[in-house]
């Protein structure tokens, strides 16, 4: 299923990807020019507090800036994780078996597999230091989500390198709740501002394996 979290991922960073990064509040600007590594993130933390401890933790590591500690914290930033479980798809959608075949190239590979429809869970965060930057955030993203519902995840099975593309979908993609998860201030840190809301995610997922090409094909 880390085809399905690594797609989502994608999916996330688009929305931030193309947008004006000289309007808005500062932080927000900063937020946008930063690499995607910095500034969205798949993490299990259940809590913003959980995950600021953890990424304080990761960072007390890092190298110190003329001769004092830089800000450990960079905020905004966004992280999402996949809910364990999973739910399987509608009515509407049928466990598929099958063959294919990559027919390019002097080999081809060929593949026996099964495909089934699942739904995932998913929980995806937005942190900053200042309401006007939260806010810019989740109106980003709720313009882009109501606009886009379709990501692809990446499957590879079998000892080749061939790649199965499979399309996932946002249900309810046009509903947006995000829900108070601000964090109080405290000896260390100030008053983060955080929301979260839910996302649900069809798509197929697909397992197999290799197989001989017999001589007749």
């Amino acid at each position: 299923l880390q085809a399905v979290d690594f797609g989502l991922g994608a999916f996330i960073a688009a929305a931030f990807s193309g947008l004006n990064a000289q309007a808005g509040p500062k932080e927000y600007r900063e937020f946008l020019g930063r690499p995607t590594n910095r500034k969205i993130y798949r993490h299990d933390a259940n809590t913003p507090e959980e995950f600021l401890k953890a990424y304080r933790s990761a960072k007390a590591a890092e190298k110190t800036v003329g001769g004092a500690k830089a800000n450990l914290i960079e905020l905004p930033l966004i992280y999402y994780f996949r809910k364990p479980g999973l739910t399987n798809g509608t009515d509407k959608e049928v466990t598929r078996r099958g063959r294919f075949m990559f027919s390019e190239g002097d080999e081809p590979s060929a593949y026996k597999f099964t495909v089934i429809p699942l739904v995932l869970d998913y929980r995806l965060f937005f942190l900053a230091w200042d309401k006007p930057s939260l806010d810019k955030l989740q109106l980003a993203w709720y313009a882009y989500a109501v606009r886009n519902d379709k990501f692809t995840c990446r499957y590879q099975i079998g000892s080749n390198a061939d790649v199965f593309e499979v399309p996932a979908y946002m249900q309810d993609h046009k509903s947006l709740l995000c829900a108070d998860e601000s964090v109080a201030p405290g000896q260390d840190m100030g008053r983060v501002y955080a929301v979260s809301t839910g996302m649900q995610v069809s798509t197929d997922v697909i397992f197999g394996a290799g197989v001989d090409v017999p001589d007749e094909y």
